[in-house]
């Protein structure tokens, strides 16, 4: 077991009292004051201890607020705690301790970017994952249902990142990678029990590879179509009646272009969380 400073030690005293006591807020800020005070004194290296305890804190503290994933903080930790990450089969003793260690953050940042998803904090879900994706990629094949799963859920919080101009692209490559990873790990094991994720995958794939521009032109489409139906009508009232109402439709245009998207459906979420299942 790592041995921490003093001060770090004081700092996990006080989170574990507020923890027991249900102050989520306050337990989130020692342990998280620990994380940063043991990566300074460490070369910027995080320990998987500290940032498990820091992420339980957080979690039980989004969900006592917001009621995140359904149910109650109890039941969603006794949930979690059921679904630990497997250890890969040909661990050997001399590495045991290592993996185990690098799984435990994996759960860490896996958690952290479910947070930061059902929050829409797309950003920060993007980078969680990313960091999930590089320490899974460490310990698991590349045709893992662990790795697959990494990928797919770094597409899904890249997709809503409207800040970042390059996430889209991203998005693409990540989701090609989890079906690639699928379909490996299908080959390996001679089955096809994933051909409709998979083709739930290649569907969600299509969407996502779509001009952005191109509904925007189509409904412009459909519009003018419209104006220009009315305007040649016989009916005069009609064409009075259309050169009045035409503006309205064709000022909205813009806002179909600013609209945002909705945020990731409960099903998406939900298949996000239990992508291994």
């Amino acid at each position: 077991m790592t041995e921490y400073s003093a001060e770090i030690t004081k700092l996990l005293a006080e989170g574990a009292k507020s923890y027991a006591a249900k102050n989520y807020d306050v337990a989130v800020d020692h342990y998280g004051e620990a994380c940063q005070l043991f990566s300074e004194n460490h070369d910027g290296e995080e320990d998987p201890e500290l940032l498990f305890l820091y992420g339980q804190a957080l979690f039980q503290a989004a969900v006592s607020k917001n009621g995140l994933f359904g149910g109650s903080a109890e039941e969603t930790t006794k949930g979690d705690a059921e679904g630990t990450h497997e250890i890969p089969e040909n661990a050997s003793e001399s590495t045991d301790s290592t993996i185990k260690n690098k799984v435990k953050l994996s759960e860490i940042y896996d958690l952290l970017g479910e947070i930061s998803l059902e929050t829409e904090n797309f950003k920060q879900a993007a980078e969680d994952f990313e960091s999930l994706l590089k320490v899974r990629e460490t310990i698991y094949p590349f045709e893992s249902n662990m790795v697959s799963e990494a990928h797919y859920k770094l597409a899904l919080a890249l997709d809503f990142d409207f800040e970042n101009d390059e996430a889209k692209s991203k998005a693409v490559h990540h989701l090609k990678k989890a079906i690639q990873s699928i379909k490996d790990n299908q080959t390996k094991l001679g089955t096809n029990k994933d051909d409709d994720l998979i083709k739930d995958l290649e569907i969600k794939l299509q969407e996502m590879e779509k001009d952005p521009n191109e509904a925007f032109n189509q409904q412009k489409a459909e519009i003018m179509k419209g104006i220009l139906g009315q305007a040649t009508g016989s009916n005069s009232d009609a064409i009075k009646s259309s050169a009045s109402a035409s503006p309205a439709p064709v000022n909205n245009l813009t806002g179909l272009v600013k609209k945002r998207k909705a945020k990731p459906t409960d099903a998406s979420v939900k298949k996000a969380k239990n992508y291994t299942s």
